[in-house]
């Protein structure tokens, strides 16, 4: 199994309710839709305990989103999904300056101060097959308009069990 982390970036400043990752799962739906522009140099950083060989079942792992940018404004969206038929695999658990959405299928930040988030997931209680994290996240302006957004997308691979 190969679990990999997908991440791009999106707006809202109190986190977009509903299902926004641009995961298959949420349609592909994210912000890109409505929002565009913008040039902050933004980089992400995303790190995470599951071991290189892959999660154990029914463990709690550790996940910390991390955006660096020259924009006032920072925000994320994520979800897990089950890589064979992109159902919702595993519980999210928000930590600080997050909240879980839709359903608690995503998580979401709280604010746009943060440039760095951390929350938990744990995996499922049977094997589910490989695991993909998508996640969508910003930087942007602040201007509260739909315009001033930089996407980037990061793609990390890591083997599972």
């Amino acid at each position: 199994m190969i679990p990999v982390l997908a991440f791009s970036l999106m707006s809202n400043s109190g986190g977009k309710s509903g299902a926004f990752s641009g995961s298959p799962g949420d349609g592909g739906t994210s912000c890109t839709s409505c929002h565009s522009g913008g040039s902050f140099g933004a980089n992400v950083t995303i790190t995470h305990d599951v071991p290189a060989t892959g999660y154990e079942l029914n463990t709690t792992y550790n996940i910390t989103v991390v955006g660096s940018s020259s924009a006032s404004s920072n925000g994320f969206q994520m979800t897990a999904e089950k890589n064979s038929d992109n159902a919702k695999i595993g519980t999210l658990i928000a930590g600080s300056n997050s909240r879980l959405v839709n359903g608690n299928a995503n998580i979401t930040h709280t604010n746009t101060t943060n440039s760095s988030w951390a929350f938990q997931w744990k995996s499922p209680t049977t094997d589910q097959g490989s695991v993909t994290f998508y996640a969508v996240l910003n930087a942007a302006n602040g201007n509260g308009a739909t315009s001033g957004i930089k996407w980037l997308r990061v793609i990390l691979e890591r083997l599972a069990l």
